[in-house]
């Protein structure tokens, strides 16, 4: 069922919690709705249950307005954090639940609940309560659950908020596959930049109740369309004055900036291939984090983070290092240019900064150049 959103507004009492929003998600489309605390995001959940009802706006699925249709009468399965199981039923009849409330037969709901237990992973768990399962398995069922009315449209609210990180990861690759398998829309909410680009066909990221953008991940992490996205996806740094920065100098002075840390190589003079165009550093601070190297750079009045690999010697703090800032993204009003440093020598990936993947695999390398890089003619655009 394909979903669509126009000029969508929520206010409670003063505050505007969602202002004017426009999106559509195609049907069989497992999508992200990303954003920071406040954005907005779980409230939009809301308004597509029909949990919340719009001041303002549309939302029609599959092309029907489901304005004033109860939720019952959306065709929708919902999944919370918190799972929300019955405690004193067994785990069969949690799943049952929906079915007994449709008036399905018993013979129905006894091949719809065992088809879902195998969907799930849990065969064999059908008698035991919500209480006698770990975190992971109780999701699970909250999953089979909404799923055992055969919704038209999947909604989750942080569905692995409250689980541990190794089984958030298993999970996020199930649900992943077991969406893909149904062919089931489905939207989620999250605030784990990770969580989102690693599952969603496409990512939806509001910043206080206004949409900032949509589109597949890597397109979005790669060309972000305003500032707030390329702060928010990934570990950047705005830069004031880019225009001091070697290689940069055709940059408007006034532009906003912004740096990622697979923009940026740091090492010992004898270790940069484009040493004329590198800034001198000094290192702050060092941190190992298992895969990799964080190291924190004072450059300009301004810190920035590089990440290198686990098994390259790194600089120690207080060292003399050269920084090579490879590309910048410059704002100016409504466009923005992805802007090469002039006096690059070569073609050099920098080093890698292993993280969220880009491109909605587990892990992809940051280092690659986007796809429509510029140099001194993007700036002036």
């Amino acid at each position: 069922m394909s979903v669509e959103v126009r000029g969508l507004w929520k206010r409670f009492g003063r505050f505007a919690a969602v202002k004017g929003i426009d999106f559509a998600v195609e049907k069989g489309k497992l999508v992200g709705l990303l954003g920071p605390s406040g954005s907005g995001k779980t409230t939009v959940l809301r308004l597509l249950a029909g949990l919340e009802i719009p001041d303002a706006g549309e939302i029609r699925f599959g092309g029907r307005s489901v304005i004033g249709v109860p939720p019952q009468k959306r065709r929708i399965g919902l999944v919370f954090q918190h799972y929300a199981l019955f405690p004193h039923m067994t785990v069969f009849e949690n799943i049952a639940f929906g079915l007994r409330v449709q008036k399905r037969s018993d013979r129905e709901i006894e091949a719809r609940v065992r088809d879902l237990l195998a969907l799930v992973g849990l065969s064999g768990l059908e008698r035991r309560f919500p209480q006698e399962l770990s975190g992971g398995q109780r999701q699970r069922v909250a999953f089979a659950r909404a799923l055992a009315p055969e919704p038209e449209l999947l909604l989750l609210d942080e569905p692995f908020a409250a689980l541990d990180a190794q089984v958030r990861k298993s999970l996020r690759a199930w649900l992943r596959e077991m969406v893909r398998r149904l062919g089931i829309t489905t939207i989620f909410v999250t605030h784990d930049q990770e969580e989102a680009v690693e599952m969603a066909d496409e990512l939806i990221v509001m910043n206080e109740g206004r949409l900032e953008q949509q589109g597949p991940p890597l397109e979005v992490y790669r060309r972000p369309r305003t500032p707030f996205v390329a702060r928010f996806l990934g570990e950047s740094i705005e830069i004031p004055r880019p225009s001091t920065l070697k290689g940069f100098e055709h940059v408007d002075p006034d532009a906003l900036a912004i740096v990622r840390p697979e923009f940026v190589e740091v090492g010992y003079p004898h270790e940069l291939s484009n040493l004329p165009a590198a800034e001198t550093g000094i290192v702050q601070r060092v941190h190992f984090r298992g895969r990799e190297w964080q190291v924190e750079v004072a450059v300009g009045g301004k810190t920035l983070a590089v990440y290198l690999p686990s098994e390259r010697e790194v600089p120690r703090p207080g060292d003399e290092v050269r920084v090579f800032i490879r590309r910048l993204y410059v704002f100016q009003g409504e466009k923005m240019a992805v802007v090469e440093n002039e006096n690059a020598l070569q073609p050099r990936h920098p080093a890698r900064h292993q993280g969220p993947a880009a491109d909605g695999s587990a892990e992809a390398p940051r280092g690659n150049p986007p796809p429509q890089a510029s140099g001194p003619a993007a700036a002036r655009r």
